[in-house]
Protein backbone atom coordinates (compact mmCIF):
# COMPACT_ATOMS: atom_id res chain seq x y z
CA UNK A 1 0.00 0.00 0.00
CA UNK A 2 2.79 2.33 0.07
CA UNK A 3 2.75 2.98 4.06
CA UNK A 4 3.98 1.26 6.92
CA UNK A 5 1.14 -0.35 8.76
CA UNK A 6 1.13 -0.92 12.51
CA UNK A 7 0.85 -3.54 14.21
CA UNK A 8 -3.12 -3.87 14.41
CA UNK A 9 -3.56 -3.19 10.73
CA UNK A 10 -1.12 -5.62 9.64
CA UNK A 11 -3.34 -8.92 11.71
CA UNK A 12 -6.20 -7.31 10.44
CA UNK A 13 -4.61 -7.22 7.12
CA UNK A 14 -3.79 -10.36 7.33
CA UNK A 15 -7.29 -11.74 8.33
CA UNK A 16 -8.69 -10.09 5.22
CA UNK A 17 -6.04 -11.84 3.40
CA UNK A 18 -7.88 -15.69 4.43
CA UNK A 19 -11.34 -14.44 4.08
CA UNK A 20 -11.63 -15.35 0.02
CA UNK A 21 -10.35 -18.96 1.10
CA UNK A 22 -12.77 -19.03 4.13
CA UNK A 23 -15.40 -17.75 2.66
CA UNK A 24 -16.38 -16.06 6.02
CA UNK A 25 -16.98 -12.00 6.72
CA UNK A 26 -15.10 -9.30 8.60
CA UNK A 27 -17.12 -6.25 10.35
CA UNK A 28 -14.04 -4.18 11.13
CA UNK A 29 -14.71 -1.26 13.42
CA UNK A 30 -12.79 1.17 15.39
CA UNK A 31 -12.57 5.12 16.21
CA UNK A 32 -11.94 7.47 13.06
CA UNK A 33 -8.81 7.50 11.01
CA UNK A 34 -7.66 4.03 11.99
CA UNK A 35 -7.19 2.87 8.34
CA UNK A 36 -10.11 0.99 8.50
CA UNK A 37 -11.11 2.26 5.14
CA UNK A 38 -7.36 2.03 3.75
CA UNK A 39 -7.81 -1.91 4.40
CA UNK A 40 -10.96 -2.66 2.91
CA UNK A 41 -10.15 -0.53 -0.29
CA UNK A 42 -6.96 -2.87 -0.77
CA UNK A 43 -8.74 -5.60 -0.13
CA UNK A 44 -11.61 -5.42 -2.37
CA UNK A 45 -9.03 -4.51 -4.91
CA UNK A 46 -7.35 -7.63 -4.74
CA UNK A 47 -9.79 -9.53 -4.23
CA UNK A 48 -11.09 -11.87 -7.06
CA UNK A 49 -14.61 -12.76 -8.43
CA UNK A 50 -17.69 -10.63 -8.97
CA UNK A 51 -17.55 -8.00 -6.01
CA UNK A 52 -18.88 -4.68 -5.22
CA UNK A 53 -17.68 -1.63 -3.09
CA UNK A 54 -20.50 0.70 -1.45
CA UNK A 55 -20.39 3.58 1.02
CA UNK A 56 -23.37 2.74 3.73
CA UNK A 57 -25.11 6.19 2.48
CA UNK A 58 -24.71 5.29 -1.58
CA UNK A 59 -26.03 1.53 -0.95
CA UNK A 60 -29.22 2.69 0.64
CA UNK A 61 -29.69 5.42 -2.07
CA UNK A 62 -29.66 3.21 -4.64
CA UNK A 63 -31.76 0.61 -2.89
CA UNK A 64 -34.32 3.18 -2.78
CA UNK A 65 -34.55 4.49 -5.89
CA UNK A 66 -34.26 0.95 -7.83
CA UNK A 67 -37.02 -0.29 -5.45
CA UNK A 68 -38.97 2.70 -6.87
CA UNK A 69 -37.94 1.65 -10.88
CA UNK A 70 -38.64 -1.93 -10.32
CA UNK A 71 -41.11 -1.99 -8.28
CA UNK A 72 -39.96 -3.50 -5.06
CA UNK A 73 -37.55 -3.53 -2.38
CA UNK A 74 -36.93 -7.37 -3.32
CA UNK A 75 -36.41 -7.03 -6.82
CA UNK A 76 -33.97 -3.96 -5.94
CA UNK A 77 -31.64 -5.90 -3.44
CA UNK A 78 -31.44 -8.90 -5.95
CA UNK A 79 -30.75 -6.12 -9.16
CA UNK A 80 -27.95 -5.37 -6.36
CA UNK A 81 -26.43 -8.94 -5.41
CA UNK A 82 -26.73 -9.71 -9.19
CA UNK A 83 -24.12 -12.96 -8.98
CA UNK A 84 -22.00 -10.82 -6.25
CA UNK A 85 -19.46 -13.08 -4.13
CA UNK A 86 -17.97 -10.04 -2.41
CA UNK A 87 -20.01 -6.89 -0.58
CA UNK A 88 -17.72 -4.32 0.80
CA UNK A 89 -19.93 -1.77 2.27
CA UNK A 90 -17.82 1.25 4.01
CA UNK A 91 -19.20 3.11 7.12
CA UNK A 92 -21.87 0.84 8.86
CA UNK A 93 -23.96 3.21 10.91
CA UNK A 94 -27.45 3.18 11.58
CA UNK A 95 -29.29 6.21 13.28
CA UNK A 96 -32.91 6.08 11.27
CA UNK A 97 -35.38 3.22 11.61
CA UNK A 98 -36.19 3.47 8.03
CA UNK A 99 -32.76 2.37 7.04
CA UNK A 100 -32.03 -0.26 9.62
CA UNK A 101 -35.16 -2.05 8.13
CA UNK A 102 -33.74 -1.38 4.21
CA UNK A 103 -30.37 -2.73 5.55
CA UNK A 104 -32.35 -5.85 7.26
CA UNK A 105 -33.91 -7.02 4.29
CA UNK A 106 -30.49 -6.51 2.38
CA UNK A 107 -28.42 -8.31 4.85
CA UNK A 108 -30.89 -11.56 4.72
CA UNK A 109 -30.23 -11.92 1.48
CA UNK A 110 -26.61 -11.62 1.30
CA UNK A 111 -26.74 -14.06 3.82
CA UNK A 112 -29.02 -16.60 2.15
CA UNK A 113 -27.32 -16.33 -0.97
CA UNK A 114 -23.76 -17.02 0.45
CA UNK A 115 -22.12 -13.85 -0.43
CA UNK A 116 -19.43 -12.68 1.96
CA UNK A 117 -19.66 -9.23 3.44
CA UNK A 118 -17.06 -7.31 4.67
CA UNK A 119 -17.99 -3.85 6.23
CA UNK A 120 -16.29 -1.37 7.93
CA UNK A 121 -18.15 1.19 11.00
CA UNK A 122 -17.13 3.08 14.18
CA UNK A 123 -19.61 0.75 15.75
CA UNK A 124 -19.55 -2.84 17.07
CA UNK A 125 -22.30 -4.25 16.09
CA UNK A 126 -24.71 -3.81 19.33
CA UNK A 127 -24.04 -0.23 18.83
CA UNK A 128 -26.01 0.07 15.48
CA UNK A 129 -28.81 2.50 16.04
CA UNK A 130 -28.79 3.28 19.74
CA UNK A 131 -31.94 4.65 20.08
CA UNK A 132 -33.91 2.96 23.10
CA UNK A 133 -36.83 3.26 21.24
CA UNK A 134 -35.79 1.15 18.32
CA UNK A 135 -32.60 -0.47 19.02
CA UNK A 136 -34.66 -3.93 19.61
CA UNK A 137 -35.33 -3.81 16.01
CA UNK A 138 -32.24 -4.63 14.79
CA UNK A 139 -31.58 -7.35 17.29
CA UNK A 140 -31.72 -10.11 14.50
CA UNK A 141 -29.46 -7.33 12.35
CA UNK A 142 -26.89 -7.95 15.61
CA UNK A 143 -27.41 -11.46 16.05
CA UNK A 144 -26.74 -12.16 12.45
CA UNK A 145 -23.66 -9.76 11.71
CA UNK A 146 -21.97 -11.55 14.83
CA UNK A 147 -23.10 -15.26 13.20
CA UNK A 148 -21.97 -14.97 9.82
CA UNK A 149 -18.84 -12.65 10.17
CA UNK A 150 -15.36 -11.92 12.86
CA UNK A 151 -16.08 -8.83 14.50
CA UNK A 152 -12.62 -7.32 15.07
CA UNK A 153 -11.93 -4.43 16.99
CA UNK A 154 -9.16 -1.56 15.10
CA UNK A 155 -8.38 0.72 17.46
CA UNK A 156 -4.55 2.06 17.53
CA UNK A 157 -3.67 4.70 19.29
CA UNK A 158 -2.76 7.05 16.44
CA UNK A 159 -5.75 8.75 14.31
CA UNK A 160 -3.89 8.19 10.72
CA UNK A 161 -6.11 10.82 9.33
CA UNK A 162 -3.74 13.48 9.74
CA UNK A 163 -3.36 17.09 7.94
CA UNK A 164 -2.13 17.09 4.19
CA UNK A 165 -3.33 13.30 3.86
CA UNK A 166 -6.52 14.60 1.46
CA UNK A 167 -6.54 17.04 -1.34
CA UNK A 168 -8.02 20.19 -0.21
CA UNK A 169 -8.06 23.23 2.15
CA UNK A 170 -9.83 24.24 5.11
CA UNK A 171 -10.21 27.81 5.55
CA UNK A 172 -10.89 30.58 7.84
CA UNK A 173 -12.67 33.37 6.08
CA UNK A 174 -14.18 34.36 2.85
CA UNK A 175 -13.44 32.28 -0.34
CA UNK A 176 -11.58 34.28 -3.57
CA UNK A 177 -13.69 36.15 -5.58
CA UNK A 178 -12.95 33.15 -8.41
CA UNK A 179 -13.18 29.52 -7.35
CA UNK A 180 -12.36 26.16 -9.05
CA UNK A 181 -15.74 23.77 -9.71
CA UNK A 182 -18.69 24.62 -8.21
CA UNK A 183 -19.47 26.69 -5.18
CA UNK A 184 -22.20 26.12 -2.54
CA UNK A 185 -22.97 28.18 0.85
CA UNK A 186 -23.57 26.16 4.16
CA UNK A 187 -26.90 27.46 4.23
CA UNK A 188 -28.11 26.02 0.73
CA UNK A 189 -27.02 23.02 1.49
CA UNK A 190 -27.96 21.92 4.95
CA UNK A 191 -29.87 24.41 6.43
CA UNK A 192 -33.08 23.44 4.20
CA UNK A 193 -35.06 20.56 4.36
CA UNK A 194 -35.02 20.38 0.35
CA UNK A 195 -31.58 18.29 0.00
CA UNK A 196 -31.67 14.79 0.63
CA UNK A 197 -28.86 12.13 0.84
CA UNK A 198 -29.85 11.62 -2.54
CA UNK A 199 -29.44 15.44 -3.90
CA UNK A 200 -26.16 15.18 -2.60
CA UNK A 201 -25.11 11.49 -4.13
CA UNK A 202 -26.04 13.44 -7.60
CA UNK A 203 -24.47 16.12 -6.78
CA UNK A 204 -21.10 14.42 -6.11
CA UNK A 205 -21.72 11.99 -8.99
CA UNK A 206 -21.72 15.42 -11.06
CA UNK A 207 -19.45 17.38 -9.90
CA UNK A 208 -15.59 16.58 -8.64
CA UNK A 209 -14.17 19.76 -7.61
CA UNK A 210 -16.61 21.50 -4.93
CA UNK A 211 -16.15 24.77 -2.47
CA UNK A 212 -18.49 25.02 0.26
CA UNK A 213 -18.36 28.36 2.21
CA UNK A 214 -19.74 30.36 5.21
CA UNK A 215 -19.63 27.12 7.58
CA UNK A 216 -20.95 28.75 10.56
CA UNK A 217 -20.21 26.74 14.36
CA UNK A 218 -22.11 24.23 14.84
CA UNK A 219 -23.82 24.99 17.67
CA UNK A 220 -25.29 27.88 16.15
CA UNK A 221 -26.85 25.91 12.94
CA UNK A 222 -28.90 23.65 14.94
CA UNK A 223 -29.04 19.49 14.55
CA UNK A 224 -31.03 19.20 11.30
CA UNK A 225 -28.67 21.36 9.51
CA UNK A 226 -25.57 19.41 11.23
CA UNK A 227 -27.12 16.29 10.21
CA UNK A 228 -27.30 17.32 6.70
CA UNK A 229 -23.62 18.76 6.92
CA UNK A 230 -22.39 15.61 8.41
CA UNK A 231 -23.68 13.66 5.74
CA UNK A 232 -22.61 15.74 3.06
CA UNK A 233 -19.21 15.41 4.03
CA UNK A 234 -19.69 11.66 4.41
CA UNK A 235 -20.75 11.48 0.53
CA UNK A 236 -17.80 13.76 -0.65
CA UNK A 237 -14.81 12.56 1.15
CA UNK A 238 -15.83 8.68 -0.22
CA UNK A 239 -17.05 10.00 -3.65
CA UNK A 240 -13.30 11.61 -3.92
CA UNK A 241 -14.25 15.01 -4.70
CA UNK A 242 -11.56 17.83 -4.42
CA UNK A 243 -12.99 19.86 -1.64
CA UNK A 244 -12.37 23.36 0.08
CA UNK A 245 -14.31 24.67 3.13
CA UNK A 246 -14.57 27.69 4.39
CA UNK A 247 -15.72 28.58 7.51
CA UNK A 248 -16.34 31.40 9.97
CA UNK A 249 -14.47 29.52 12.70
CA UNK A 250 -11.42 27.54 13.31
CA UNK A 251 -11.90 23.63 13.78
CA UNK A 252 -12.20 23.98 17.57
CA UNK A 253 -14.69 26.61 17.25
CA UNK A 254 -16.62 24.81 14.50
CA UNK A 255 -17.01 21.74 16.81
CA UNK A 256 -17.39 23.69 20.23
CA UNK A 257 -20.42 22.25 21.97
CA UNK A 258 -22.34 20.87 18.98
CA UNK A 259 -26.08 19.72 19.14
CA UNK A 260 -26.65 16.19 19.73
CA UNK A 261 -25.74 14.87 16.43
CA UNK A 262 -23.92 11.55 16.24
CA UNK A 263 -20.30 10.97 14.34
CA UNK A 264 -19.38 14.40 14.25
CA UNK A 265 -15.79 13.02 15.18
CA UNK A 266 -15.66 11.24 11.94
CA UNK A 267 -16.54 14.50 9.82
CA UNK A 268 -14.21 16.62 12.50
CA UNK A 269 -11.03 14.10 11.34
CA UNK A 270 -11.91 14.38 8.19
CA UNK A 271 -12.00 18.45 7.86
CA UNK A 272 -8.62 17.88 9.31
CA UNK A 273 -7.07 15.90 6.59
CA UNK A 274 -7.82 18.80 4.33
CA UNK A 275 -5.20 21.11 3.20
CA UNK A 276 -1.05 21.15 4.84
CA UNK A 277 -2.53 21.39 8.33
CA UNK A 278 -2.31 25.28 8.75
CA UNK A 279 -5.23 27.22 8.89
CA UNK A 280 -5.18 29.48 5.64
CA UNK A 281 -6.60 32.92 6.32
CA UNK A 282 -9.41 34.03 3.81
CA UNK A 283 -10.27 37.42 2.25
CA UNK A 284 -11.88 39.86 4.96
Amino acid sequence: MGIELDSGQIAVAALLDEVPRRRRGVYLWGSVGRGKTMLLDAFHAAAPGRKSRWHLHHLLAHLQSTAHDLGGIDRAVAAVLDRLSLLCVDEFHLHDIGDAMLLRRLLDAVFARKITLVATSNYPPEGLLPDPLFHDKIEAVVTALRAHLDVVRLDGENDYRLPGTRPGRFVVGEPPESTAGVTFGFGELCATTEMSTRDYLELAARHRRWTITDVPPLRTAGADATMRFRVLIDILVDQGVELAVYARASLDELFRDPPEVPDLDRIRSRLTALSDGKVHCGVN
